[in-house]
């Protein structure tokens, strides 16, 4: 009788530390997955500048990408529908749709979502996935 007693104390004090240990880990987990704020990767459009500053008449949560140079439509198109799927008009409408233009300012490419944009040279840059992945759906509706 007293080895079942110490034996069930032994199991409770167990499953008190692990529960404690979970807490204490949940408690200083400070991901921020999912939370939508204007914040995140990229640089505040007002301090890039020039074609950023131009309002891009979309649904908040949708990732505008502009390129300068008609060589690097393919390889953001294929970006685009690789994180977001083809373009539709009701993804756009849901604020989920990366949106490809072509715009001779642009100076490179140029990714604008939620008052932020990044400015890259390289459509396989990984900081524009990052971008549009970090950005894509954040402040939508």
């Amino acid at each position: 009788m007293r080895r079942l007693g110490l034996l069930l104390a032994v199991l409770v004090l167990a499953a008190l530390g692990a529960f404690a240990a979970i807490a204490f880990f949940n408690a200083r987990d400070d991901a921020g997955v999912n939370t939508p704020t204007s914040a995140g990767p990229g640089t505040p459009v007002a301090q890039v500048g020039g074609v950023a500053t131009e309002p891009t008449n979309t649904p908040a949560g949708n990732v505008v990408v502009l390129y300068s140079s008609a060589s690097q439509r393919a390889p953001l198109d294929a970006l685009a529908q690789d994180i977001a799927g083809p373009p539709s008009k009701d993804l756009e409408d849901a604020g989920q749709a990366v949106l490809v233009r072509r715009n001779p300012d642009a100076g490179g490419i140029l990714a604008i979502a939620n008052g932020r944009a990044v400015r890259v040279t390289d459509p396989a840059d990984p900081n524009l996935r990052a971008f549009i992945e970090g950005q894509l759906g954040a402040g939508a509706g």
